[in-house]
């Protein structure tokens, strides 16, 4: 399995805040009703949000705009097709451009009137495919 907190401190320009609880964890896939992928979980629990690379993921914090659990309730009623045990990864701020995971770690780009597409088989796949196409 790919080590995303290996993979996000070699990235450029990575800065962390502060952890999330298995707590903290646990209440946000309950609010959403699905479960993390293990990568998100790993990266939840040892950072609770990170940049780096030029990402900004989402994460467990008091922002709402970069809130996981915020986010993703926020683009379940913007595009109706992301499907419900999926959650927001990244917003690109790019033509509403969203990057969202699975529970089996896939990860997915969809945007308005765009069918989803799946672009990387887990979450260090992603980061890393983008770090070296950027």
């Amino acid at each position: 399995m790919d080590d995303i907190i290996r993979t996000l401190r070699e990235m450029e320009d990575f800065e962390y805040l502060k952890g999330a609880s298995q707590s903290e964890v646990s209440s946000a896939e309950t609010e959403l009703n699905l479960r993390f992928a293990n990568d998100y979980k790993k990266y939840l629990l040892e950072y609770g949000l990170a940049s780096a690379g030029g990402h900004e993921l989402t994460g467990i914090v008091e922002s709402s705009r970069l809130n996981v659990v915020a986010v993703t309730k926020s683009f379940r009623n913007k595009y109706s097709e992301l499907p419900i045990e999926a959650y927001v990864v990244e917003e690109l701020n790019l033509d509403s451009i969203i990057i969202f995971q699975l529970e089996d770690g896939s990860v997915y780009e969809m945007a308005p009137s765009i069918p989803a597409k799946k672009i990387a088989n887990s979450l260090c796949e992603y980061l890393g495919n983008k770090t070296k196409n950027d």
